[in-house]
């Protein structure tokens, strides 16, 4: 969850999108940069769910709380559904090669 978190905080400043802004509809929580792709929330959600489903814990309700921790970001309207697809996808990506048995742990 750290290596999928350490990748996203460099994509997000590679591409440097910035955050939703609507002007009469302001976001409702702060955050910690104006960068928006990809979604860290999403993204160490996802990961952190396939990789407690690899240690045994049932799968429904992990990734019925990456979605929900997803969507909510939408919701608070600090990113774009681009942001939460792509961080989804790339904690999937790197739990997946890291968090197998014969992975490269």
């Amino acid at each position: 969850m750290a290596g999928s978190y350490a990748l996203n905080t460099a994509i997000k400043f590679a591409v440097r999108r910035p955050r939703p802004e609507l002007e009469d509809l302001p976001a409702l929580t702060s955050t910690t940069t104006r960068l928006s792709f990809p979604s860290a929330h999403a993204c160490t959600s996802f990961a952190g769910a396939l990789t407690y489903m690899r240690i045994g814990l049932p799968a429904q309700p992990l990734y019925a709380l990456a979605v929900g921790l997803s969507l909510s970001r939408l919701y608070l309207g600090v990113h774009y559904p681009s942001d939460v697809l792509a961080g989804a996808l790339l904690g999937t990506t790197v739990a997946a090669l890291f968090a197998t048995p014969g992975g490269v742990s």
